[in-house]
Parts: structure tokens; C-alpha cells; sequence
């Protein structure tokens, strides 16, 4: 008689255990598939260099970017520091599928060769922004576009800090 009393409390504490994991993997199952915010840090802040001028070379709103400058200029706002080519930038990331972007993700291009050439940050919506080319300014544009469809070599992820202190002036 005692061994069953045990084994009916064993089986109570085993079910209500069920039941909470179950809850717990469903909240964060949920939590995962959420959507990510529009809004994030590297989003907001890679806006407000809109129409700054492409430069090759370049590594500063005052002057002008190129594409990699202006993807770095803006992570180190952030205080996250990332290589200054696209090719570098590309090898040391977490590579993401094309499927699974999230808003701040950069986005890789092979424009004028067989090796990655160009970098922007993705924003959401199937939009990006980046440093296109010479004679034109930093600027947002589609990824459904036939152009960058055609040119689309990968995507990666950078983890930046949790709360950083970013210098949004320009």
C-alpha cells in the first residue's frame, strides 16, 4: 500500500513535470519563431547615413564609404568590431540561408568576379542598405530586384553587445 501512495505521488510530480517542460518548450518556440523588430540598433543607426557618398576606400560619414567601410562604420558604432573587406567580413561571420534573414544581417555580392566584391546590411521586408558604387550616395534597395537576385552569393550574421552605447551623431 505504501509503494503505491509513493508511485500515485511519483506519478503526479512525473505529469505536472510533463506538463511544465511541455509549457516551457512551447514558450520558447514561440519566442523563437517571433518576429524580429524592424527597429533593431544596427537598422536604425545604418538609416541615418543615408546619402552619404560612395568613395572607394572610404571609412567615414564626413568623406564617403565604400561598401565595406560603411558596414564597418556602422558595427563599430556598436561597439562590435568587424573586418573592413567583404571577403573577411564573410569568412569570419555566422553564415545565415538567404531564407532565415533577420534585419542588421549583411548580405553578400559577387558583382565583378568569382569572389565576394560587395557587402550591405539587410533591413527587412526584402529591402537593403549599402554603399553601391561611385557616383552614387549610401541607399536602400530591394533584394527581389533582377540585378541583385542575379549577383546574391550568401548572408552571415555578426552578434553585437547587448546594450551598446552607440555614437548616432555623424
Amino acid at each position: 500500500m505504501r509503494l503505491l501512495s509513493r508511485y500515485r505521488q511519483c506519478g503526479w510530480v512525473l505529469l505536472l513535470s510533463v506538463a511544465l517542460c511541455a509549457q516551457t518548450v512551447a514558450a520558447e518556440v514561440s519566442t523563437a519563431e517571433a518576429p524580429v523588430q524592424a527597429g533593431s540598433p544596427i537598422v536604425e543607426f545604418a538609416k541615418t547615413l543615408l546619402g552619404v557618398p560612395y568613395r572607394r576606400g572610404g571609412v567615414l560619414p564626413e568623406t564617403g564609404f565604400d561598401c565595406s567601410g560603411f558596414v564597418q562604420y556602422v558595427f563599430r558604432q556598436l561597439e562590435t568590431f568587424v573586418p573592413r573587406s567583404a571577403a573577411d567580413l564573410y569568412r569570419q561571420s555566422e553564415k545565415v540561408s538567404v531564407h532565415a534573414l533577420q534585419p542588421g544581417d549583411m548580405l553578400f555580392f559577387k558583382i565583378r568576379s568569382s569572389t565576394l566584391s560587395h557587402v550591405a546590411i539587410y533591413l527587412g521586408d526584402g529591402k537593403f542598405i549599402h554603399a553601391p558604387r561611385p557616383g552614387q550616395v549610401v541607399s536602400i534597395e530591394r533584394l527581389d530586384a533582377p540585378y541583385y537576385q542575379k549577383h546574391l552569393s550568401g548572408a552571415a550574421r555578426v552578434m553585437v553587445p547587448d546594450s551598446p552605447t552607440m555614437a548616432m551623431g555623424r
